[in-house]
């Protein structure tokens, strides 16, 4: 009984945190998802990179822009065109 609890009770916390995230923060968040992917050549659809991170697709937008300004920044593979 007390994991199904605590499971539960670690989930809203995340949820709460997540909701309060900025856009930097959701920008390294979605990085951080994007790494793998990048490293095995992999694409992601807008909904399992949201399903990933726990944001609805039209969230993604401004964080998946300050990516792409970092990669060009940094002359980076731009990791957003993983994205589909």
């Amino acid at each position: 009984m007390w994991p199904a609890v605590r499971c539960t009770l670690d989930a809203v916390r995340c949820a709460l945190y997540a909701s309060r995230m900025t856009s930097p923060e959701r920008a390294a968040q979605i990085w951080q998802a994007l790494v793998s992917p990048g490293f095995y050549r992999q694409t992601l659809t807008y909904t399992m990179l949201a399903d990933r991170i726990g944001l609805d697709s039209a969230s993604l937008v401004e964080p998946l822009g300050m990516v792409a300004r970092y990669c060009a920044m940094k002359q980076l593979p731009p990791l957003p065109v993983l994205v589909v």
